[in-house]
């Protein structure tokens, strides 16, 4: 049969086949989009197992930066010297671990003897300046002379003594007043040029009213009533009641070190 050639036949036909593909087209959107919804709703665990990659959550995506490390510094840490860890993996050097200056023997006021050199080791000043009364180097550590009294008026000489600078020699002795006469006056003296040497009292009978005898001495109160001279001093006691009676002490000391152990004699009188 021969091909119609009839415009509207053929007009007919064009239409009812884009028609089909509308339809076709239609279908298949309606068919991807369900898919697409349904693959929405699904587990993750259901996208693995289709062989997709799971979803991402918004809480996936925040990461937290780590702290920054602020490394401590000697200051912070109190370090003065040697090595440190700054708490952040390294090391800071903090100085030198030997920092102390050793004292010398002249620094010390030392003449003689050995003494600590003020970091942990002992620095010998020479050979001892010690003699037969050693070590009364305090009024707690006097060393006890002969008692004595106004009557008899008393004397008592104490040679071949020595002192080394910074130190100190005491003596001390018991005085009673058995006089009639007025009160016991206690004077001390040494050959040693320019010491101190002073004359403390301590009653039996408080309050103690003791007195310095001589000009130019000053009153010193380490040990009860007391007076400090140059190269001798005096004192006259005076005690509460009708008794003098009491305990004296005498120090002597260089008024400036000169690196010598001195060696001298004291002279004490009572009247």
């Amino acid at each position: 049969m021969c091909a119609s050639s009839d415009p509207m036949m053929h007009q007919r036909g064009s239409a009812t086949l884009w028609a089909l593909l509308s339809v076709a087209a239609l279908a298949c959107a309606s068919g991807c989009m369900s898919e697409v919804q349904d693959a929405s709703k699904e587990p993750a665990g259901d996208n693995v197992a289709r062989g997709r990659a799971p979803s991402a959550s918004a809480e996936d995506d925040v990461t937290t930066a780590p702290e920054a490390c602020v490394p401590h510094t000697c200051e912070t840490l109190g370090a003065k010297a040697g090595s440190r860890s700054d708490g952040c993996g390294g090391t800071i050097d903090c100085g030198p671990t030997d920092t102390c200056t050793p004292k010398t023997c002249q620094e010390l006021g030392k003449t003689s003897g050995t003494v600590d050199d003020g970091c942990g080791k002992t620095l010998d000043c020479g050979p001892a300046c010690a003699d037969a009364k050693a070590g009364n180097t305090s009024n707690l550590k006097a060393f006890q002379l002969a008692p004595m009294s106004d009557s008899p008026n008393s004397k008592v000489v104490v040679a071949d003594l020595k002192l080394a600078d910074g130190e100190e020699d005491w003596f001390k002795f018991k005085v009673t007043d058995a006089g009639f006469g007025g009160n016991p006056q206690i004077d001390a003296s040494v050959t040693l040029a320019g010491a101190q040497v002073s004359v403390f009292y301590v009653c039996d009978s408080q309050p103690d009213y003791s007195t310095c005898v001589n000009a130019g001495d000053t009153a010193d109160a380490t040990v009860g009533k007391g007076c400090r001279g140059v190269g001798k001093v005096g004192l006259a006691t005076e005690c509460s009641g009708i008794s003098e009676n009491g305990t004296a002490f005498v120090r002597i000391k260089k008024a400036a070190a000169d690196a010598q152990c001195a060696q001298y004699t004291l002279t004490v009188t009572v009247e």
